[in-house]
């Protein structure tokens, strides 16, 4: 009996990849946006924060830092991009206009110590583009 021809798509990418890739353009098209009118912050060193920094600024020319509240990671930098990881209090003197918040369980939280520390960045949620 002979096989069944595999399934073959008309571009080398499946419709998951091409969703990625369209995602990530709109993304990558935001940060220049948001850069424009200033710097631009990630809020969370954690796993979300360095892949977003890494897949859509390998170059480090969009996203001025990454924000945490961990100690053990301020002063360090994301792996693979180079971006530096940097403590709340570096926001106002770092001018960021924009931070892109990681995880929005913590919004409030976030918005809160934004607001103690006179920030006034615009504060947007990472998760509501990606759904």
């Amino acid at each position: 009996m002979p096989m069944p021809h595999p399934v073959t798509w008309p571009t080398w990418r499946r419709p998951s990849e091409l969703r990625e890739q369209s995602q990530l353009q709109q993304w990558a098209q935001a940060l220049k946006r948001w850069r424009a009118e200033g710097p631009v912050a990630l809020w969370g060193a954690g796993a979300k924060g360095v892949t977003f920094a890494y897949l859509l600024d390998p170059q480090t020319r969009q996203i001025d830092c990454v924000v945490d509240i961990n100690p053990a990671k301020q002063g360090g930098y994301v792996a693979g991009s180079g971006h530096a990881i940097v403590a709340p209090a570096e926001l106002r003197r770092r001018g960021v206009a924009t931070v892109v918040l990681m995880n929005p369980n913590y919004r409030q939280e976030v918005q809160a110590t934004l607001d103690a520390l006179e920030c006034t960045a615009t504060l947007i949620d990472w998760s509501p583009a990606c759904d």
